[in-house]
């Protein structure tokens, strides 16, 4: 879930259990009463920037590179969010990501649970499916899958015993998808791990503000040498309320 906000902190609060008693009630007979309990929490909004400098005719005059400079710089800022939503260690002034402990549960399988399954503890789809089988019988049905960058592609160039590419003929469009899930790869996933998960349950991405790209010549060494220092920054927070909608852990467990 995706939510603006206009605080530098954000109070929310962690789910610890939550009892559904919801039932069929008849007409004038006392309805029955859940319980949710809770940990509180203040999360503070964190800012994730970076600068260049650049002279001021080629800021001012060169419109074209102008706009480069600047898309460069809101993918800079977007590759570092990227990065701390999957996996900020929560010590400021990091994100509390995805993958920081207590922001998961642990989905617990070793080699040797998956073959007592009749799973192969070597293929990365068995695991895959049963994380997002568990999730589902959690009653959190997973939306997303996150892998590294190159152990996607080691799935999507697995082949079966007669050399056919199980995710589809290279000449073919495909799009990364798990058992129906869309597959999120990123650099910032840990080599060899996942997480599988619903991220609309699971977690709230609270937007300060989005990118602001700055232009400042104040600066006395600027003045001095016609140079414009060119800022971009973004300020968010991100929160795990459910922890019990996420499953994290080895992709090829011991």
């Amino acid at each position: 879930m995706r939510l603006p906000t206009s605080s530098n902190a954000i109070d929310w609060v962690r789910e610890n259990v939550f009892t559904n008693a919801a039932a069929e009630t008849a007409e004038g007979i006392q309805i029955p009463q859940s319980s949710i309990t809770f940990t509180p929490g203040t999360m503070p909004v964190q800012n994730i920037a970076h600068f260049v400098k650049v002279t001021r005719q080629l800021a001012m005059d060169n419109a074209a590179m102008a706009a480069y400079i600047n898309r460069r710089m809101v993918y800079g800022v977007n590759l570092r969010v990227e990065n701390q939503l999957v996996s900020g260690n929560g010590t400021s002034p990091n994100l509390s990501g995805l993958t920081t402990a207590g922001n998961f549960t642990a989905h617990g399988y070793t080699a040797a649970a998956l073959t007592a399954l009749n799973l192969s503890p070597t293929n990365r789809f068995d695991l895959i499916g049963k994380m997002i089988g568990d999730c589902a019988l959690a009653d959190y049905p997973a939306d997303v899958v996150i892998l590294n960058t190159a152990d996607w592609w080691t799935l999507r160039l697995t082949k079966d015993s007669q050399g056919r590419y199980i995710l589809g003929d290279p000449g073919s469009s495909v799009p990364p998808v798990l058992f129906g899930l869309p597959v999120v790869a990123s650099n910032a996933m840990v080599s060899d791990n996942v997480w599988v998960g619903s991220l609309a349950q699971a977690a709230t991405l609270h937007d300060r503000e989005q990118i602001v790209l700055d232009l400042s010549d104040s600066d006395e060494n600027n003045f001095q040498l016609g140079l414009v220092s060119v800022r971009a920054m973004r300020r968010l927070a991100l929160t795990v309320e459910k922890p019990a909608a996420a499953r994290y852990g080895d992709l090829t467990p011991a």
